[in-house]
């Protein structure tokens, strides 16, 4: 399984980022094209499926996201409604950053 950021332009001359996934075992391809999807740059991928990526696209400051299923998540996000913590409170960072890596278990 591959996943990546394509970069779209529509017949309205409209240009973005979107991610996408791709099973390289059986070709099916999807592409996250909804609003709220535009703009993610998508960097890895789990073996489950789970994109993992930063927004906004065009910008080395990137808050991180994860998509499982049909939703996005944030980094920040789920370690505050899970664990109790806030992140930036306890890191004194601005921004939560891209993920660049995964290991092959998923688990760091």
């Amino acid at each position: 399984m591959v996943g990546g950021s394509a970069y779209v332009v529509n017949a309205d001359g409209s240009e973005y980022y979107a991610p996408y996934r791709c099973r390289t075992a059986t070709g099916e391809f999807t592409l996250y094209n909804e609003v709220e999807s535009r703009g993610i740059h998508a960097i890895c991928i789990d073996n489950d499926g789970c994109l993992m990526g930063g927004t906004p696209h065009d910008s080395q400051l990137r808050s991180f996201m994860a998509r499982c299923g049909n939703y996005w998540f944030a980094l920040d996000d789920l370690f505050n409604q899970r664990y109790g913590i806030d992140f930036y409170a306890l890191s004194g960072f601005e921004y939560t950053g891209s993920p660049i890596a995964l290991s092959a278990d998923g688990r760091s």
